[in-house]
């Protein structure tokens, strides 16, 4: 069986950082590994990804105000690691963008 590697993602990543993003996926995949993709939201990157063959699962992260942004942060970031149990992935990525 073949092994899984997860990136996490912002969706709306643009440019260089989108171009590193699918082409560590591309390489990955061709290698014979399953690339996935945890994004935090839709955008560029989430498209880019979805056109090209990858599993890429939307948290639909919504952008609100104070602590109410953070309890929704907390609880979807709760269903990636829910998912990532599930998947069983030999390792996760993410880019910070700062």
């Amino acid at each position: 069986m073949p092994e899984k590697i997860m990136w996490v993602i912002h969706g709306d990543d643009v440019y260089g950082v989108k171009r590193a993003i699918i082409s560590l996926m591309e390489g990955v995949r061709d290698a014979g590994w399953i690339a996935q993709a945890v994004s935090l939201g839709g955008g560029e990157c989430f498209d880019a990804l979805r056109q090209r063959g990858f599993d890429v699962i939307s948290l639909d992260m919504p952008e609100c105000p104070g602590l109410q942004k953070a309890r929704s942060r907390a609880g979807r970031l709760w269903e990636a690691a829910k998912l990532a149990q599930y998947q069983k992935p030999v390792g996760s990525h993410s880019f910070s963008r700062r």
